[in-house]
């Protein structure tokens, strides 16, 4: 495919940089989130789930 094809095509959108950037940061974000929780013990859904109500009942003001 040629650099005319995508130029003249209409599903080709050029990227922004700005776009190419946040997605950088996120899938950063992502792994180093990803990485902090590795060694976090693995819970059953039914501890996952009591554990997130208890967490929600904290959090209200």
């Amino acid at each position: 495919m040629t650099e005319d094809f995508f130029n003249k095509s209409r599903w080709w959108k050029p990227v922004s940089p700005l776009n190419v950037i946040e997605e950088i940061l996120e899938n950063f974000g992502l792994v180093k989130l990803m990485q902090e929780v590795k060694d976090d013990e693995i819970l059953s859904g039914d501890d996952a789930y009591s554990y997130y109500q208890s967490l929600k009942l904290e959090n209200v003001d």
